[in-house]
């Protein structure tokens, strides 16, 4: 016996987890979520790094220039060490690169539900 029109089985909606979009964007919103986590740390140590750094810098220049690489007290030179909100590496691009992503991936995400339940037929209702 044939199957009459209005007893074939209405498709289900895809599941989310089928799309990649979403995918991504829960892998965006999880990067942000622990880049948010790590970011205080990341800076306290980042901080104490660039400090190294530009005291390794300034060792190098007065030993070019013939300086003594020491300076008695008081005596340690014009350079002010950077403020603390000064960073040569922030985690700034990877947060906005991140941002970006997961609007990108929420936007084709959303266009694809919108997409695809646009393009299945309304469910006939039986009498």
């Amino acid at each position: 016996m044939s199957a009459l029109p209005s007893e074939v089985p209405r498709e289900a909606k895809p599941a989310a987890t089928d799309s990649p979009w979403f995918w991504m964007m829960l892998f965006c919103a999880t990067g942000l979520v622990v880049l948010l986590i790590v970011w205080p740390k990341y800076s306290e140590r980042q901080r104490r790094l660039e400090l190294q750094y530009h005291a390794r810098q300034e060792i190098a220049r007065r030993r070019v220039e013939g300086e003594p690489s020491r300076r008695t007290t008081g005596q340690e030179g014009e350079a002010a060490p950077p403020a603390a909100g000064e960073l040569l590496i922030t985690l700034w691009p990877i947060a906005l690169v991140l941002l970006a992503l997961l609007v990108l991936s929420a936007a084709m995400y959303r266009r694809g539900r919108h997409t695809a339940a646009r393009a299945s037929p309304p469910a006939e209702e039986t009498p």
